[in-house]
């Protein structure tokens, strides 16, 4: 990950670490603001309402599935920055694995949104019975997000800041299971919205560059 270290010197004001607590801001506010252009349009309604409300919005529809793509892979791209400042303190092996959990994770629920767009009509006549795109993502993100939990501590950012992100990733996972139709994917971004103002306004002396 060394030519990502390098690559800060394009920025020399800013170290890694707020660098990419900003890049991870940026991506939840995104997949956060995602669902106002279609409004209405998730939370268990009746499919044939859904889908008539979803054609006659159509092209808000399509921007809010690339809006939530965009939100998920850009704030995948700051996690996996703040992955190298986390392993000057932590090792290699562990900030990579949450990284590479990350941005597989956000590369899944692009996936889930092109599929969202393409077959808008099946996704939400089975609504409550997640695609494998889904369920990838749910995993993956859970567990770069508790991957997280235990490196930030070490490197110098609050303690609270570890079961905060547990917390949000349990109430995300349990209600995918228990409660699929009421429990929005956003929770999942609060987290990550969280460490990413952390990570920015925090100061540390691990890893600065």
């Amino acid at each position: 990950m060394r030519w990502l270290r390098d690559g800060a010197t394009l920025c020399p004001k800013m170290t890694l670490a707020p660098a990419a607590g900003l890049v991870a801001v940026l991506g939840s506010v995104v997949y956060m603001v995602a669902l106002a252009p279609v409004s209405g349009v998730y939370g268990g309604r009746d499919p044939d309402e859904v889908i008539a409300h979803i054609r006659a919005r159509w092209r808000g529809y399509v921007i809010s599935q690339v809006l939530f793509a965009a939100g998920a892979l850009i704030t995948a791209l700051g996690m996996a920055l703040l992955a190298v400042h986390l392993a000057d303190a932590n090792g290699p092996l562990l900030p990579a694995a949450g990284a590479i959990a990350m941005l597989l994770g956000g590369a899944m629920w692009a996936v889930l949104s092109y599929d969202r767009t393409l077959n808008f009509e099946r996704f939400f006549r089975e609504y409550g019975r997640f695609p494998i795109s889904a369920w990838a993502w749910l995993v993956l993100t859970g567990i770069g997000l508790v991957i997280y939990g235990f490196l930030l501590p070490g490197s110098d950012y609050p303690d609270w800041i570890a079961p905060v992100t547990w917390l949000l990733v349990a109430l995300q996972v349990g209600g995918a299971i228990f409660f699929p139709k009421q429990v929005p994917p956003q929770i999942y971004y609060a987290a990550t919205l969280l460490i990413g103002i952390v990570a920015f306004v925090a100061p540390t002396s691990v890893g600065n560059i």
